[in-house]
């Protein structure tokens, strides 16, 4: 047996049918990128073999249904085809098809599309050799880290699971609970054995005081007997007399019933105005709730309109002050601040006229005194010319040399000059710039400042229309409030009046219509087929109502169907619920017989059918209930029409006479007409559906005003939103303007600044070239060194008049600083003080300052639109709410009024009735006397008769020993035995002999009993034995053959190496394993109940991976050759106990490479095997196992949906091979092309791998 195909559809990230080629009965490999959906397939092969994902919840179910683009899969299944040649599966069929369907409400398994349960799927798997347990024919990747990483007593543990001893221990634990019932129940009976042997010596005493008591008791008995049938003769004589007395009183009572009918009919009109008087009230009480609704209406829009107001005054106020602040801030503007700026401008200029005077005095101070010490450097030179230079060559070289650096120097400064006076143009040109972005930024805020004038114009007429549609909201809102009640009040009556028609209705039979009433509304072939209850189907004039009635019965609500089949379905149903009981009449079956009506009696006599009203397709119905009846005038009328005409006769007052000439009729005290209660629920019914209309059509009101106050409130968001984002431009142009102001006196003070240092630039050039032009005139004239007298004295002159320039330089100095603290000062106080305040003032004005202004603008705006509420809003509700305070109060007037008389009318009728009543009444409770006298006496013969049974059976001479005595000579003989009785045998047990006889009953059941329980529970010792053994034997049988695989399989797997399994036993006494230190990972094993240890401890795994290497254990190897010895124990399991396949995920994840070929070697061999081949399904990143493969398939994922396609296996090889080299695993399997051509790569995205549930 073997997988054939999978198909999955739904399944994690498998979308579509993805039905796999049919599979290898050998080596089957599965590659693909990671994410791409390997797991999943595998997921879905344990989803069919219920390996996993049992028991699920619905959101665990929905974990598993694809969740990617598009539409939602509502269910997903997996189909596993078996090929079952080899019949392993107990089905006569070559080919099994096992599928798993789930849904977030459903899971099922079908086999060959049939539905089966879980746990036949359970024995159908393991029929064909899947054994719960050894679950490793599915090994997953953590699966054999797990069995890496076993300790010894879990490495026993799972032996003892593949073995089956779990069988052995649950018997045995069930062996050892019973044994403890057992000794527990041994335990109870002898405690009961003694106590039932205490009891019955007590008896033994009881029994002779027993013997006397019955002696005393058969004399009591014997004068009770007498005292009882004396009284007993008494009593019955008594009932005579009463008998008598009520057969007089009773022909007095007819006579008195005769007279009291008149009283009948103002009876019946005392119970019509009862209910129109409840009306009257209800009518009242609604018209008390909307008065007082009106006036709490009045009441709220009073104290709005009071608020209103208040805000008004309030607001005209702050408006008044507004203005005043506006006008006081225009005086000082016009005013003072005005003259103060002029004053402050003025200064300013007079104080930059002045630091430039003190600049050119600065500057040619300087130029004096740098010419003065050039001039004296000069004439120093020349006087010590000889001294300095030896020739006039030597002279005239450094002259040269002078006049080149000078030469540098001027050509610098001229440089720079250009370049500041070039910086200066560009500064210019800015503030020019800076100019015109002012003039933009200023007009951009006057079009803001429009624009919300402008929007603020709009707002009230929005403002109005919210409103608007707000009051036609509130006014749907309040009919839909008002028709709510009136459904409440009607629902309310609706329920009484049922109540009422209902009390009138055989339980049973109610009953039954409610349950054919739900089970018509759930059988759509029944509706319309189904008519309803005859007194649905039919009306007739109110007078006639007692008279139909009476004649029709309970008939009135036996259900019109069509036919007899339709009736038999209904009855089905109502066998099915099990509830009440229904009669139906099927209109093809009812064939009604003309009853012959009198015609000499004129209209006195009429047909009652035809005083009916009724569809003409209910005729038969009408006819078979009231066709044989006529309908008469009087009493005597009717008795004359019944005699001799086959006719029964009903008159208006309910008086029958039967054909055969029976009577009946009579006053009718407190009887509910069902027609007058069906009559007055259907018109509550009709005014129930005109109220829902009537609030669904204020509800659809009320929708269509929510939408039109959310459209106009809309609106006037995106206004208000409007006008603050042109209020947010105009305050952004305003800064926009201070900033450019700022930055322009910025740049004019730099503009200031540069051309001071022109100057200074000038100056310097200036010096610069007086010097270059002395060196120039020095150069080629004869070295001297001496001095003209002109010279002379001008030398001598120098100092001096340099020490007076340098006086003049410190004063022009400081005069200049002065000058410009003078500049700042002036500057400070008119940027910095008095333009911000004309600003301020100047924004009062416009209405956008912070006090005054702004705040003025929008308390005109409010009080415009609350003028604007208190006119079209306020004013007419409170308008509309005085008018209904009148109207509600009219209408309280009315219903108060009708509600009194009403009242007086029924307590008119009420007394005519209970006049009319009275004799009735007196005569009644006559009679009732008499029936209370009678059972009472009745009662008390009943009860001595049953006390004279229940004295027993007294011997014949007991009556005649009494029989003459008087009744206090039996009364005093009585007293005396009592007494005697109470004084000597009050603690007698009366039941001595009985108990005696049943504990000696118990006693020997019980002993019975303990025997049984004694060999029981040395049955049950001698089975805990042969379980432990039969353990023992399946423990050493399981590891006998899984040590012997695992030699077998190492030493394929591990050429030259040697591998064995220990079975370590337990020491008897210290309970550690034998040969273990201390140390060993060692459990204690599980202790039976009388304390006795497991015979063994663990399996411990020695390996040898070289030949004639010394064993190590799991601890000492590496973690390649930890996971090959795991899959080395796996396999042996596997051989131990065969499956038909297996399911391998990475199992070559973390092997060596030179192990990877031994395993796929291994595959190989156990697939080729003759004794049980196997089927291998396997998922590898690795060639060695893709090249043992005999089908190789590719797992793709693309848009979150994965498929499965046959692959060649070079392009897997080509696959596994890219995937090695890089180290990281394959990322991908693009260019590699599946079997059937398909135009999409394999793997052409790396989309994660859908979580598992």
């Amino acid at each position: 047996m073997h997988i054939k195909t999978i198909d999955l559809c739904g399944f994690k990230s498998y979308k579509e049918a993805s039905i796999a080629e049919p599979f290898s009965p050998g080596i089957n490999v599965v590659v693909g990128a990671n994410g791409a959906g390997k797991s999943n397939f595998f997921h879905g092969i344990r989803f069919v073999l219920n390996d996993a994902f049992t028991n699920m919840r619905a959101e665990e179910r929905q974990q598993l249904l694809h969740e990617g683009a598009g539409h939602a899969v509502p269910q997903a299944y997996v189909e596993v085809v078996f090929d079952n040649t080899d019949g392993r599966f107990p089905v006569d069929r070559d080919e099994v098809r096992l599928r798993r369907t789930i849904g977030r409400n459903k899971d099922e398994y079908h086999l060959d599309r049939r539905h089966i349960n879980k746990n036949e799927v359970s024995n159908l798997l393991e029929s064909a050799g899947f054994s719960r347990a050894n679950p490793y024919y599915i090994v997953q990747q953590g699966k054999i880290m797990a069995m890496s990483t076993m300790r010894d007593s879990e490495r026993l543990e799972l032996l003892k699971e593949i073995g089956g001893t779990r069988v052995y221990e649950e018997r045995r634990r069930d062996s050892l609970k019973l044994m403890h019932d057992t000794e527990s129940r041994r335990s109870q009976i002898e405690e009961l054995l003694v106590s039932i042997d205490d009891k019955l010596t007590e008896l033994d005493a009881d029994r002779k005081e027993l013997a006397e008591y019955q002696d005393l008791d058969r004399e009591r008995r014997a004068l009770e007997f007498a005292l009882s049938d004396r009284e007993l003769v008494n009593v019955r004589k008594q009932l005579e007399e009463a008998e008598a007395e009520g057969r007089r009183v009773r022909e007095a009572a007819e006579r008195a019933r005769a007279a009291a009918s008149g009283g009948a009919g103002d009876a019946g009109t005392a119970e019509a105005l009862d209910l129109e008087l409840q009306q009257a009230s209800v009518e009242r009480d609604a018209a008390q709730i909307a008065l007082d609704k009106s006036k709490a209406r009045h009441s709220m829009l009073t104290s709005k309109m009071a608020a209103a107001e208040a805000d008004v005054a309030d607001l005209e106020l702050k408006v008044s002050r507004g203005a005043a602040s506006a006008e006081q801030a225009q005086r000082r503007l016009q005013g003072p601040l005005a003259e103060q700026i002029r004053i402050a401008e003025e200064r300013l200029a007079q104080t930059r006229r002045e630091l430039d005077n003190t600049q050119a005095a600065l500057a040619a101070t300087k130029t004096q005194l740098d010419g003065a010490e050039a001039r004296q450097q000069e004439l120093l030179r020349k006087q010590g010319g000889q001294k300095q230079f030896s020739s006039q060559a030597d002279r005239d070289k450094f002259l040269r040399s002078e006049i080149a650096s000078l030469q540098a120097v001027i050509g610098d400064e001229e440089r720079r000059q250009a370049e500041a006076a070039e910086k200066e143009q560009e500064m210019q040109a800015k503030l020019v710039e800076l100019g015109k972005a002012k003039e933009r930024q200023s007009q951009a805020a006057s079009a803001s400042e429009a624009t919300v004038l402008q929007i603020e114009g709009s707002l009230a007429q929005l403002r109005g229309a919210r409103d608007a549609a707000s009051n036609r909201r509130k006014e749907a809102w309040r009919a839909e409030q008002d028709a709510a009640e009136s459904m409440a009040r009607l629902l309310e009556e609706q329920r009484k009046r049922r109540q009422v028609l209902d009390s009138a209705i055989p339980r049973d039979v109610s009953r039954g219509l409610h349950a054919l009433a739900q089970g018509v509304a759930s059988q759509p072939a029944l509706q319309g087929r189904v008519h309803g209850r005859l007194v649905d189907l039919i009306d007739c004039p109110p007078q006639l109502d007692l008279a139909v009635e009476v004649t029709a019965g309970n008939q009135l609500f036996h259900v019109v169907v069509d036919s007899a089949d339709v009736a038999l379905r209904c009855t089905e149903l109502l066998q099915r619920a099990k509830a009440g009981r229904v009669t139906f009449m099927p209109l093809d079956t009812l064939h009604p017989t003309a009853a012959n009506i009198p015609t000499e009696f004129g209209s006195d006599v009429v047909p009652l059918a035809r005083k009916v009203r009724h569809d003409p397709k209910f005729e038969k119905a009408v006819s078979q209930v009231f066709g044989r009846t006529a309908l008469c005038r009087t009493m005597d009328v009717a008795i004359q029409a019944a005699r001799g005409n086959d006719v029964d006769c009903v008159t208006i007052d309910g008086d029958q006479v039967s054909k055969r000439g029976a009577m009946t009729g009579g006053f009718h005290e407190g009887r509910v007409l069902r027609l007058e209660a069906l009559r007055a629920l259907k018109k509550v019914d009709l005014e129930l559906a005109a109220a829902q209309s009537a609030r669904a059509a204020a509800a659809e009101e009320a929708a269509r005003g929510e939408g039109q106050v959310a459209a106009a409130s809309d609106a006037l968001m995106q206004a208000e939103a409007h006008r603050t984002r042109q209020k947010r431009v105009s305050q952004e142009a305003r800064a926009e303007l201070q900033r450019l102001s700022a930055e322009e006196a910025a740049l004019e003070a730099q503009l200031t600044g540069s051309e001071r240092h022109a100057a200074m630039r000038a100056h310097t050039l200036e010096h610069s070239r007086a010097k270059l032009s002395g060196y120039q005139g020095q150069l080629g004239t004869p070295l001297s060194s001496s001095l003209s007298p002109q010279e002379q004295a001008e030398l001598r002159a120098m100092p001096g008049r340099i020490s007076n320039l340098k006086e003049e330089l410190k004063k022009a100095r400081a005069a200049e600083a002065a000058a410009q603290t003078q500049v700042a000062s002036a500057r400070s106080t008119l940027e910095d003080r008095l333009l911000p305040q004309q600003a301020e003032l100047q924004a009062i004005v416009e209405g956008q300052g912070e006090e005054g202004g702004g705040a003025t603008h929008d308390a005109r705006l409010a009080l415009a639109e609350l003028q604007r509420q208190i006119t079209d809003v306020i004013g007419p509700e409170l308008q509309a709410a005085a008018t209904a305070v009148a109207n509600a109060e009219a209408a309280l007037e009315r219903a108060s009024q009708r509600a009194s008389t009403l009242a007086t009318d029924k307590e008119a009728a009420t007394e005519a009735a209970a006049r009319g009543m009275a004799a009735a009444a007196d005569e009644a409770a006559a009679l009732e006397r008499l029936a209370l006298q009678r059972a009472t006496l009745t009662s008390k013969a009943e009860n001595l008769t049953r006390r004279i049974r229940d004295l027993g059976t007294l011997p014949a001479e007991a009556f005649e020993a009494h029989k003459h005595k008087k009744v206090k000579e039996l009364s005093a003989a009585l007293s005396k035995v009592a007494a005697r009785v109470a004084k000597h045998f009050g603690g007698v047990n009366r039941r001595a002999l009985d108990q005696h006889a049943s504990f000696t009953a118990q006693r020997t059941d019980l002993a019975a009993r303990k025997q049984e329980l004694d060999v029981a529970a040395h049955k049950i010792q001698e089975l805990i034995s042969t379980l432990d053994a039969r353990k023992d034997e399946a423990i050493e049988r399981t590891f006998k053959g899984v040590a012997k695989h695992f030699r077998e399989v190492f030493a394929d797997l591990v050429p030259g190496g040697r591998g064995e399994l220990v079975m370590q036993k337990r020491h008897p006494t210290t309970g550690m394993a034998e040969g273990e230190e201390e140390g060993d990972d060692i459990q204690a094993g599980a202790r039976d109940g009388k304390g006795a240890l497991d015979k063994y401890s663990g399996v411990k795994v020695r390996v040898a991976f070289t030949r004639g290497g010394e064993t190590a254990s799991l601890r000492q190897l590496s973690g390649g050759q930890k996971t090959l010895v795991a899959l080395a124990l796996i396999f042996a399991i596997q051989r131990c106990d065969p499956a038909p396949f297996y399911l391998f995920d990475e199992i070559d994840a973390a092997l060596d490479p030179q192990y990877r070929t031994t395993v796929a070697r291994m595959l190989r061999k156990q697939a080729n095997d003759q004794r049980n081949p196997a089927q291998f399904i396997i998922t590898t990143f690795h060639p060695q196992i893709v090249g043992e493969a005999d089908m190789v398939y590719g797992v793709a994922h693309s848009h979150r949906v994965s498929r499965v396609y046959a692959i060649q296996r070079h392009d897997a090889l080509q696959f596994v091979q890219g995937g090695a080299e890089d180290q990281a695993g394959p990322e991908s399997m693009k260019d590699v092309p599946h079997v059937q051509g398909d135009a999409e790569a394999v793997g052409d995205q790396e989309d994660e791998e859908m979580p598992d549930a």
